[in-house]
C-alpha cells in the first residue's frame, strides 16, 4: 500500500504536530529507548528522525516547528502557557533558511508524498 493510499484510509481530516525541543536535550534511557524503538538509532540527534516520522504518519496534514527544522532547543520557544508576559517575541535567527536545510527538508517531503495540498478538493474525473 503506498503512502497516499494509507492516508486515504482514514475519514477524519488528522493533523499530526512534531515538537522536539525537550528531546534537544539529553534524553534518559527510558525516553531514548521510547523513540528509537518509534524511528530506529538516533545517535544523540532525534530531531530529524522524527520530524521524518511525522511527515511520514497518515495525518492529512503534518506541521513541524520552526524551532524543530532548526534544531533549536526550549530557549527558542514561542510561547510559555499560563505566562502573561514575554511571549511571541522568539524570530527565526537571520540566514537560517539555508540551501541545505531547504533540501533537507524537500527530500522529506517527496519520499512521504507530501508535496500535495492535503486540505484541496479533489479533482472531478470526467470519463
Amino acid at each position: 500500500m503506498r503512502i497516499d493510499e494509507a492516508r486515504q484510509d482514514h475519514a477524519a481530516a488528522e493533523v499530526q504536530l512534531f515538537g522536539a525541543a525537550r528531546l534537544l536535550q539529553p534524553l534518559d534511557a527510558a525516553t531514548r529507548g521510547a523513540v528509537e524503538a518509534y524511528v530506529g538509532p538516533v545517535n544523540g540527534r532525534p530531531v530529524w528522525p522524527l520530524i521524518r516520522a511525522t511527515e511520514a504518519s497518515v495525518a492529512e496534514l503534518a506541521v513541524v516547528p520552526a524551532q524543530d527544522l532548526l534544531e533549536l532547543d526550549s530557549s527558542a520557544r514561542m510561547n510559555t502557557p499560563a505566562v502573561g508576559a514575554g511571549n511571541w517575541g522568539w524570530r527565526v535567527p537571520e540566514g537560517s533558511w539555508a540551501a541545505e536545510l531547504a533540501g533537507r527538508l524537500a527530500a522529506i517531503v517527496e519520499v512521504t508524498d507530501r508535496d500535495s495540498d492535503p486540505l484541496a478538493k479533489p479533482e472531478t474525473v470526467r470519463e
